[in-house]
């Protein structure tokens, strides 16, 4: 029978639970986020966690996403705290913590060295080359905030799902943080709550709370 060695004297150790898993992304290893920690497993089935001893700033995690571009895993608390991992460094970026602005980031998506933060005030930008934000997006008609649930994009359009429907810009749109470049795409209607929207060759995915839906741009236009 193996037993772990307890920690010397005056040290502290965490004892998490990882029976109820928040999120999964898959990177460089498969990721699984539970409220308080991160562990990860390799394809050798190699294993390793992140917390508060052992990088992460918080212990309140919202969700996760995985940037291909940079090979980093993107981390959001409830606070608006970001970390990101990378090799098994964690890399924090606090700026958001100073916003009263925005009180949820409610999910991530990367793409190119870019994660965009879906809020309850609209999509924040977070250069992840630099580790700095690089703009936000107000979508919402003359300029007024409105929330962000979920971002994705395709091969022609970026959409986002908000509290009053999902909208959409080009992806040649050269202003995104302008409301002008956003226009209503479909209607709320029967699409609240969405917890997620991802592109797909079919269409576009609605993750709600208990069922999927997909919407067919071609036909919608």
């Amino acid at each position: 029978q193996a037993f772990t060695q307890a920690p010397p004297i005056g040290n502290w150790r965490l004892h998490h639970s990882f029976t109820s898993a928040l999120q999964i992304a898959q990177g460089d290893k498969m990721y699984t986020a539970t409220k308080e920690a991160i562990f990860s497993v390799n394809n050798t089935g190699g294993f390793e966690y992140f917390n508060k001893l052992t990088g992460l700033s918080e212990a309140s995690i919202t969700t996760i996403q995985w940037d291909h571009e940079t090979a980093q895993l993107v981390v959001a608390h409830d606070n608006n705290n970001i970390d990101v991992i990378k090799e098994g460094l964690v890399k924090n970026i606090y700026d958001l913590v100073r916003t009263s602005s925005i009180k949820k980031i409610n999910s991530i998506y990367c793409d190119k060295g870019m994660a965009y933060l879906a809020t309850n005030v609209g999509v924040i930008v977070v250069n992840l080359f630099k580790y700095e934000i690089k703009e936000s997006w107000i979508l919402g008609p003359n300029g007024n905030a409105i929330e962000v649930f979920s971002i994705t994009k395709d091969s022609n359009f970026w959409y986002a799902a908000t509290s009053t429907g999902i909208y959409k810009s080009p992806l040649s749109s050269t202003n995104l943080a302008d409301a002008k470049s956003w226009t209503i795409f479909y209607g709320a209607g029967m699409l609240l709550p969405i917890k997620k929207i991802s592109a797909a060759p079919t269409g576009l995915i609605i993750e709600k709370n208990d069922s999927l839906l997909l919407i067919q741009p071609s036909l919608t236009t």
